[in-house]
């Protein structure tokens, strides 16, 4: 399951740093590999009440990273505590949780709702998936309009997915009339946004007749 992180910018400061110095602090530590000092940040913050710091805590006990095992229901308390604080990435984490349920029984009533939050908070990747729950009707009525309006926000926020999955519904004609130029332009797109789906799409699309 993949994560994207970011970083969020605060007023507070802390032990004499500003709040955003410690989080980029944090971050380096994380992506280089120092988990226990990581740890220790991403801890301090959250307890401070800075969401984004919660949710990653959260992913680092639900993947054992930097530690003995995985603790799924301390991941789940955290992102829960995160989205509370209305970090998108957060909730979009507990959704992906509900959605998936490897950490938590599965539930496709919360997962839509903590997409939608984290969708209407422009998280992109949260309005892609809320997206294949319409296409691929998860736990609700399927609705493939529904999901070309969810992809195509994905898309214009970036979401390379987002992007080739608006296209495959324009080459299928599913929720839309069929539209080739479109379907290429958009797994165009995708391509361009690394998504490697899309460079596939788009070179066997230019191929057909």
């Amino acid at each position: 399951m993949g994560y994207i992180f970011k970083v969020l910018f605060f007023a507070l400061l802390l032990c004499g740093m500003s709040s955003a110095d410690i989080i980029d602090e944090a971050d380096e530590a994380y992506n280089n590999g120092e988990y226990a000092k990581a740890i220790k940040l991403y801890t301090e913050l959250c307890d401070k009440k800075d969401g984004y710091s919660c949710s990653v805590l959260g992913y680092m006990y639900e993947n054992a990273e930097g530690m003995d095992k995985k603790y799924p229901k301390k991941a789940v308390e955290l992102y829960e505590k995160s989205c509370e604080l209305q970090e998108v990435l957060g909730c979009y984490n507990l959704g992906a949780a509900y959605d998936y349920g490897d950490i938590i029984e599965q539930d496709y009533k919360k997962a839509f709702e903590l997409y939608k939050k984290a969708c209407d908070g422009k998280y992109a990747i949260s309005c892609t998936n809320l997206g294949y729950m319409y296409d691929f009707g998860s736990g609700m009525e399927q609705d493939y309009k529904k999901a070309m309006e969810l992809y195509l926000k994905a898309c214009k926020l970036d979401d390379g997915m987002g992007c080739n999955n608006a296209g495959a519904l324009y080459e299928d004609g599913l929720g839309t009339k069929k539209n080739k130029k479109n379907a290429l332009q958009y797994y165009s797109k995708a391509c361009e946004l690394n998504e490697s789906l899309g460079c596939e799409n788009y070179h066997d699309l230019t191929k057909s007749k």
